[in-house]
């Protein structure tokens, strides 16, 4: 029985009329009580340009500008971001992010405001590469690899403008095809199963039927996922909360939350890989906890258990 495959969705939740990365007007530069908070991590021969309860900009010694920002009660380092300008309009360079429990989460680069070239993904259990592949004005183009932990090729599969589109091959952990097909414009166009699956070959292999919210059922799979889609997003908009004290912080930045939908669609393994800070976090495990009820998803006629990995933007507009 597989045991677990991969989804994704993206959220982003608006509030407030506030401007980017601001410390807040009523807090004067001599009141700031925050100016030394990050000054041992900055980089080295950096300059400080501005400093807040979870963020530093500073100018680096080749005249660029990096934003980082913090999990606020730990000091972990969550994301650096590379900048043209202190304005921080156009992102240009580097840019990584961390988990908060410390391991490398995704490291790319922008040019002239758009992601290019290759990026990868790491493992929240450990920092080994997860999956790598290159993105053309922000979009994957190419063949997009995952690796297991022991860093075996497990999958690639083909992309044309962020939809699978062309060949992919799953392979087991003695490197041989278990499955292979192809994807016209994120449509499954031929399949073939080459070796039998095993429970360890899951992750990396796409159900047939992901699952949907039990109320979106219908004979037609792409209505049912749209409407799937639009009453999940409808649903945790309504019951996450923007914290007051998150608000009042000019707290911002993307949420990452991974939950599991089991075999009798079920809610359960509900985890915070990335929460912003306490008060987000505790937000987002609520509102995951709040959750209608799902349908499992399904592969080869049977129910099995699905990963998702949520992101919900915090931004104050």
């Amino acid at each position: 029985m597989l045991k677990y495959l991969p989804g994704f969705f993206a959220l982003i939740l608006l509030v407030g009329c506030k401007t980017n990365y601001r410390i807040p007007s009523s807090i004067k530069a001599k009141q700031n009580p925050y100016k030394e908070k990050y000054t041992d991590a900055l980089d080295q021969g950096s300059e400080l340009i501005k400093s807040w309860y979870h963020f530093t900009l500073e100018r680096t010694v080749d005249s660029n500008y990096v934003y980082k920002q913090f999990y606020p009660t730990t000091r972990q380092i969550t994301d650096y971001v590379s900048y043209k300008t202190a304005r921080m309009k156009v992102r240009h360079g580097k840019i990584m992010q961390w988990y908060d429990n410390g391991q490398k989460y995704v490291e790319g680069e922008f040019v002239d405001g758009e992601a290019t070239g290759e990026w990868r993904y790491f493992s929240y259990q450990n920092e080994a590469a997860q999956s790598y592949g290159q993105l053309v004005a922000g979009k994957k183009e190419g063949p997009w690899t995952q690796l297991d932990s022991l860093g075996n090729i497990r999958s690639t599969y083909t992309y044309k403008e962020d939809l699978r589109d062309g060949p992919y091959e799953v392979f087991n952990q003695q490197g041989q095809v278990v499955l292979k097909g192809a994807y016209q414009k994120g449509v499954i166009a031929d399949r073939q199963q080459i070796l039998p699956a095993e429970e360890k070959d899951a992750a990396f292999v796409i159900v047939d039927v992901m699952p949907y919210l039990a109320s979106c059922k219908n004979k037609d799979l792409e209505k049912q996922k749209t409407c799937s889609d639009k009453t999940l997003v409808e649903a945790i908009n309504d019951k996450t909360n923007y914290p007051r004290f998150a608000r009042a912080m000019g707290v911002e930045g993307d949420a990452l939350i991974q939950f599991k939908v089991n075999q009798a669609g079920e809610v359960e393994d509900i985890e915070v890989l990335r929460g912003v800070c306490n008060e987000i976090e505790r937000s987002c495990i609520r509102s995951m906890e709040e959750l209608p009820k799902w349908s499992p998803g399904q592969y080869n006629g049977q129910a099995v258990n699905v990963y998702f990995r949520f992101s919900i933007k915090f931004k104050l507009a």
